[in-house]
């Protein structure tokens, strides 16, 4: 395992034809996360490989690899990588994604699993199938809620800027109470991931007002649904379900494999990365069929046990 050394269009050139590739570990996330004033390293041992952003907290700071090591076949990576960091961050945050055929791995004594920083539990529906095929495997209320939308004639279109976007957002959060990620934030993300190709916002109208949207990151060969908002007003028109079905054919339309929905619960109500609030979504996501997948988890590699285990009492890291 060493550092990376090669530019960013060699990184993206052998990252992006992973299967089920993961747009946390693209050369236009790191561009977005220096752009929030982190530091980001990448390593590699040729096979895997893995970026790491420094993630700074108000009492210390850790190194988080987003949904990564990538492709990682061996338990004992963390050690490896660690060493090779900056000296600085109380512990190293792991995510990492083995082949997608094979989502265990026989992981060292010295990772320790907390709940999950990015979901461990998601929905891939394969979008290289045919229409009929995708349609076939959904629950029937859904497609007959895409029916519903298109009989009342909601238009689907890609957003100029995020800005319709965030006002969705804010409804959202202040019916479903729950706290949005910031505007600055979400705008900065958009602007710098849509330069670099990866980000496109579907909007859902009627007449011209807004009513539902998909912020949607497409990296390699797969689709992500990173963000989704909806309005209040008008829910018996159904606009979110015709909004995801257009989203799912323009993920086909583009050439990719997989529409990913970004985090589901557990099947078991008592594993530690179950959330009540995500019920309703989580049945949400069912309908639309695919295969449920479960990924390896997050894990911490501490570096200094002492400063960990007070950063996790403290700041609750």
């Amino acid at each position: 395992m060493t550092l990376w050394k090669g530019s960013d269009q060699e990184w993206d050139a052998i990252v992006s034809v992973f299967p089920y590739t993961q747009f946390a570990q693209s050369s236009a996330w790191k561009d977005f996360q220096k752009s929030l004033g982190r530091d980001v390293v990448r390593v590699s041992d040729g096979t895997s490989f893995c970026q790491l952003i420094h993630i700074k907290k108000m009492i210390g700071s850790f190194w988080l690899a987003q949904r990564g090591p990538v492709q990682i076949e061996s338990g004992d990576f963390a050690s490896k990588i660690t060493l090779l960091l900056p000296d600085y961050g109380w512990f190293v945050r792991f995510e990492p994604v083995p082949p997608l055929q094979s989502t265990t791995l026989d992981l060292s004594s010295d990772l320790r699993r907390r709940r999950s920083h990015d979901p461990s539990f998601t929905r891939l529906l394969h979008v290289a199938a045919t229409e009929e095929e995708i349609l076939a495997q959904m629950h029937h209320k859904t497609r007959y809620n895409i029916r519903v939308a298109q009989k009342h004639e909601i238009m689907i279109r890609e957003a100029d800027s995020v800005d319709e976007f965030l006002a969705l957002q804010l409804d959202t959060a202040k019916r479903d109470r729950f706290s949005a990620q910031g505007d600055t934030y979400v705008s900065k993300q958009f602007d710098i991931l849509k330069k670099a190709g990866l980000a496109t916002i579907l909007l859902a109208e009627k007449n011209g007002k807004p009513l539902a949207a998909n912020f949607l990151l497409a990296y390699g060969d797969t689709v992500t649904y990173l963000y989704g908002a909806s309005s209040s007003q008008d829910r018996q028109l159904m606009a979110p379900y015709l909004l995801h079905w257009e989203s799912i054919l323009w993920a086909k339309r583009s050439g990719h494999r997989y529409y990913d929905f970004w985090g589901v619960n557990p099947e078991d109500k008592n594993h530690p990365d179950f959330k009540k609030a995500w019920d309703g979504i989580s049945r949400f996501k069912a309908g639309w069929g695919g295969l449920q997948i479960e990924l390896p988890g997050t894990f911490d590699y501490p570096r200094k046990m002492m400063f960990y285990n007070l950063g996790r009492s403290i700041c609750k890291i």
